[in-house]
C-alpha cells in the first residue's frame, strides 16, 4: 500500500545512492539514506506553473504504479516557487506514490527546461535522459525487471537451479519451495545438497535482515512497518523461518496504539489516491480536505492524523 508523508525537512541521501538531493516533502513516500540503492529510480522536474508539466503528471503516475517502491522510486521535484505544490498536484490527478518536493538537485546538473525525466537503474547508471512523454513503460519494466531479487543469492549455488527459479517467479508465499529444499539439503548429496543448504541459508540471513529492517521502520513510521511486516510475512507464511515476523505482527496485533495508526493511515491512503490518475475538480480537491477533517477527529494524535492537518492546510491555499 502507497504511503503519506509531509515533512518540513531537507534531505541528502546516503553514499551509494544517486546523487540526489530533494527539498521539502510535500506529498508521498518519505525516504531516509540508502532508500535509492539497488532501485530504479526516476525523478521529474517539473513546476506548478508549467503547463506541460502538469499534463504529465499522470503519465508519471502511471509509470510509478509499474513496480513497488522496493524495486521502483519516483520522485517529482518542483522547481518554481511554493506554496501551491500540493494543491496544483492533487488537481493534476497526482496519486500518493510519489515522492514530491519543492525543490530537488542532482550533483553536476543545472536543470533548466522542464518537465524534464532523468532515470537511473539499479546500479545508479543514467538509463534516460528526456522528456517524460517519451518515457514508455515498457522500458521501465525492463529497468525494473533487471533489479536483484534480495531473495536470491547474488552468487546462484549450483544444483538450486529450480528452487531458485521457483523463488524468482513466486506470486505468494514460497513455503512449498522451502519444504523442498529441505529435503534435498537433508536427503540428496553432493552439488544438490551444498545449494539447497546455501538458499536456505540465504533466506534465512533475508528474514533476520527484514526484520530488523522493519524494528528500525517502526521507530519512525509504525504504519509503513506494519504494511512491509504483511509484505515480508506473506513471503514465508506457514513456515518456520517465519517465526520472528509473526511474533512480530501477533505482538502488533495486540497494540492498539499501533492498530490506531495503522487504520488512520489506510484511511489517509485512501483519501489521497481517490480521483489519482486523471485530473481532479476543484470540488473533488476540496472532499480530500473534509475527508482529512474526519481523519483528524477520529483519530486526534495519530501521525496520520498530523500529515492530514498538513494535507489540509497546504489545499486551503
Amino acid at each position: 500500500m502507497r504511503v503519506l508523508l509531509l515533512l518540513l525537512t531537507a534531505f541528502g541521501l546516503a553514499a551509494g545512492d544517486p546523487p540526489i538531493t530533494t527539498g521539502t516533502l510535500i506529498a508521498g513516500p518519505g525516504l531516509a539514506p540508502g532508500d535509492l540503492t539497488g532501485r530504479v529510480v526516476m525523478v521529474e522536474y517539473w513546476g506548478q506553473r508549467c503547463g506541460s508539466c502538469i499534463a504529465s503528471i499522470p503519465h508519471l503516475d502511471e509509470l510509478a504504479g509499474l513496480a513497488g517502491r522496493d524495486r521502483l522510486v519516483v520522485i517529482a521535484g518542483q522547481g518554481q516557487e511554493p506554496g501551491r505544490t500540493l494543491r496544483v498536484w492533487l488537481e493534476a490527478g497526482g496519486g500518493g506514490g510519489i515522492t514530491v518536493t519543492d525543490g530537488i538537485t542532482i550533483a553536476g546538473r543545472n536543470q533548466r527546461s522542464i518537465p524534464h525525466v532523468v532515470v537511473y537503474d539499479h546500479t545508479g547508471t543514467v538509463v534516460y535522459d528526456g522528456r517524460p512523454e517519451a518515457l514508455t513503460a515498457a522500458q521501465v519494466r525492463g529497468w525494473v525487471a533487471a533489479v536483484p531479487d534480495p531473495l536470491v543469492p547474488a552468487t546462484k549455488p549450483p544444483g538450486a537451479a529450480t528452487a531458485i527459479s521457483a523463488i524468482s517467479r513466486r506470486t505468494g508465499s514460497i513455503t512449498p519451495v522451502l519444504n523442498s529444499l529441505r529435503r534435498t539439503a537433508s536427503g540428496a548429496a553432493g552439488t544438490s545438497a551444498a545449494g539447497a543448504q546455501a538458499v536456505l541459508g540465504h533466506l534465512a540471513d533475508w528474514v533476520a535482515a527484514e526484520t530488523a529492517a522493519i524494528r528500525t521502520m517502526a521507530e519512525v513510521d509504525p504504519a509503513a512497518a506494519g504494511e512491509r511486516l504483511d509484505r515480508s510475512l506473506a513471503v514465508v507464511v506457514g513456515d518456520p523461518l517465519a517465526a520472528p515476523l509473526a511474533d512480530m505482527a501477533a505482538a502488533w496485533s495486540r497494540d492498539p496504539a499501533r492498530q490506531r495508526e495503522r487504520a488512520a493511515h489506510n484511511a489517509l491512503v485512501r483519501v489521497m489516491e481517490a480521483g489519482s490518475g486523471s485530473r481532479r475538480a476543484a470540488a473533488q480537491v476540496a472532499q480530500i480536505g473534509e475527508a482529512c477533517e474526519r481523519i483528524i477527529r477520529t483519530w486526534p494524535g495519530t501521525r496520520a492524523a498530523t500529515q492530514a492537518l498538513a494535507v489540509r492546510t497546504a489545499i486551503s491555499r
